[in-house]
């Protein structure tokens, strides 16, 4: 049963570090997609991220799979991690490298959805200001002055007398 789960286990973190590999590569080169002549590009890397993030989804599904099938095979543990240490010795040394690279490219990829992220905020608040330059011919929005103009200050003037 140990070494059925170990090729089980070997199979997915391989398929998982190709996956992560992949997203990585579209990740580095989305300059050429985003910058490139054709406008389509951006479809394309917008097609290919989605499909690979689906991929990964799946991988996700596939790793309780991998966790329950620990389980029923006496080694109770809640990460793919705590599996492999308790497997044979003899058996573990590729599970732990493989593991290892998956672990890098999860960071490395956390880091560039931080970038993406950052990125697309700016991007909004400036494409905001732009904007609010045109609607404003270059002033500044009448929201935004620190002196109310004289036509909004005071209130309603009553009559004493009547």
């Amino acid at each position: 049963m140990a070494a059925e789960l170990t090729e089980k286990i070997r199979s997915y973190l391989m398929e998982l570090v190709k996956i992560q590999t992949e997203l990585m590569t579209l990740f580095r080169d989305r300059g050429r997609y985003f910058y490139g002549e054709n406008p389509n590009q951006i479809q394309e890397f917008v097609q290919n991220k989605t499909e690979l993030v689906q991929k990964l989804n799946q991988k996700l599904l596939q790793r309780e799979q991998l966790l329950k099938r620990a389980q029923e095979a006496g080694l109770k543990a809640h990460s793919l991690q705590e599996v492999i240490a308790r497997l044979p010795e003899a058996e573990i040394e590729e599970l732990k490298k493989l593991l290892e690279v998956s672990i890098q490219l999860t960071m490395h990829l956390r880091q560039e959805s931080w970038k993406q992220w950052v990125f697309l905020q700016r991007s909004h608040q400036h494409y905001a200001e732009v904007l609010d330059l045109i609607a404003y011919q270059g002033k500044k929005s009448p929201t935004y002055d620190e002196k109310p103009s004289r036509g909004t200050t005071g209130g309603a003037i009553l009559d004493a007398s009547a």
